[in-house]
């Protein structure tokens, strides 16, 4: 759930129209973090039973941190070919597409 909201909203960034609505669009994908970041850690704390918790871990942080290099230069590249807009629509595109891939690899409890 904090996943989808954080998504669709970072698509909406590109309508904000000063820096009060900016804040204001910022601080609520903040909140979907907050919501996503315990539920993700739990799941992975599940798998880490089963195949051992720093070989499970060490892999969430590095696909973390492996995001966190990357999306600047895919930011970039999208900007000047597609414009700044693009950035945020292709930034919740991908967002939403984690999240659908993420509920379809789940296996119920």
């Amino acid at each position: 759930m904090g996943g989808l909201l954080t998504s669709i909203l970072i698509s909406f960034l590109p309508f904000a129209f000063g820096f009060w609505s900016l804040l204001c669009m910022a601080v609520v994908p903040g909140f979907g973090s907050v919501i996503s970041s315990p539920a993700s850690t739990d799941i992975v704390m599940e798998e880490g039973d089963n195949l051992g918790m720093g070989l499970v871990f060490g892999l969430f942080n590095a696909t973390i941190n492996l995001g966190f290099a990357i999306t600047p230069f895919r930011g970039k590249f999208i900007m000047d070919t597609q414009g700044i807009h693009s950035v945020f629509y292709f930034a919740g595109l991908i967002g939403i597409a984690g999240v659908f891939i993420s509920y379809c690899s789940l296996k119920p409890r």
